[in-house]
């Protein structure tokens, strides 16, 4: 991968959404005149209030203590005391507002969000592409388990379908913690706010450390479905490819590494060409397409930067 393309990656951190549950005063029905930060209000059968409460509306906190004035201002606002509620969900976005990046590292996230669904076990995993475009802008991978969740969209087309014009962020990715989570913090901690800080300023910081252990996990993965979908794609009348190498060229946004990609071919030329080098033809369709591949020193240094844009929301 390009140093130049992995410099560029700037990320800004914020606590974008958080969910919480609290009992109401009696005397005051939570209601969203009470404060713009609040985007969303249900209430159980017992009488206890869900929250969905988004700070960014008020102000954008671009760090800590910002973000801890900025949330009890709005607890102040809905008369709910310091000790008189529960987190469920926390979401820390890191936004870029570079033209043109989603598109440009769709790759690099969706690689990431990889590694998480095979370490993590996040089966629950979508792509969501335009109907007219054709083109990705949304990818996520969540927790069968409700525990953690990330997400990689294209914060401006969003923005534009919904007439957003306060919100500056082009791409966005997100990372979310969820009832589960807290509900094991709360074991430790009695404070909810530090409950925030210990999930991402250490237990996010070390998931993305680990996620690189599985990188031949995933690259194998990715091969079995390619290698699924070629075989179809042999076996359907209606001609999709020439060839096996205009079929690695629509699908190399799954195609990581060089590896993977002598791997891949390794088996395709051996059901149909086995005169053909596979290191040698990689190395050739590398050069000839200028096919873009993440080695494990550009995924450590990306994941190195993530990490560093979180920390410095903390500091």
């Amino acid at each position: 991968m390009n140093k130049e393309k992995i410099n560029n990656i700037r990320l800004t951190a914020s606590i974008h959404t958080l969910e919480i549950e609290c009992k109401p005063d009696p005397d005051h029905r939570i209601s969203y005149s009470d404060s713009a930060a609040i985007s969303s209000i249900s209430y159980k059968s017992d009488g206890t209030a869900v929250l969905t409460i988004n700070p960014n509306r008020i102000q954008i906190d671009h760090n800590w203590d910002q973000f801890v004035k900025t949330f009890r201002r709005v607890l102040g606002d809905l008369k709910i005391p310091e000790k008189g509620y529960q987190i469920n969900r926390v979401d820390m976005r890191l936004d870029t507002t570079e033209t043109g990046f989603y598109e440009s590292y769709a790759k690099v996230f969706n690689y990431l969000l990889a590694l998480f669904a095979v370490k993590n076990k996040l089966y629950n995993d979508y792509r969501v592409t335009g109907i007219f475009s054709g083109r990705q802008k949304d990818s996520a991978v969540k927790s069968r388990h409700g525990d953690i969740e990330l997400e990689y969209y294209d914060r401006g087309v969003k923005s534009t379908q919904t007439n957003n014009t306060q919100d500056k962020a082009q791409a966005r990715f997100e990372i979310r913690s969820k009832r589960r989570r807290f509900t094991s913090l709360r074991q430790k901690f009695s404070r909810e706010l530090d409950m925030i800080k210990q999930e991402f300023m250490h237990t996010w910081i070390h998931r993305f450390g680990y996620v690189i252990a599985v990188r031949d996990e995933v690259e194998t993965r990715l091969n079995n479905e390619l290698l699924s979908e070629w075989r179809a794609t042999k076996q359907d009348t209606a001609v999709s490819y020439r060839g096996y190498v205009d079929f690695i060229l629509a699908n190399q946004q799954r195609i990581v590494t060089k590896q993977q990609l002598i791997n891949l071919l390794r088996v395709i030329l051996r059901e149909e060409d086995n005169t053909i080098d596979p290191v040698k033809k990689a190395s050739n369709m590398k050069t000839l397409y200028s096919m873009e591949f993440v080695s494990r020193a550009d995924l450590e240094q990306i994941i190195k930067r993530i990490q560093q844009s979180i920390l410095k929301f903390f500091a």
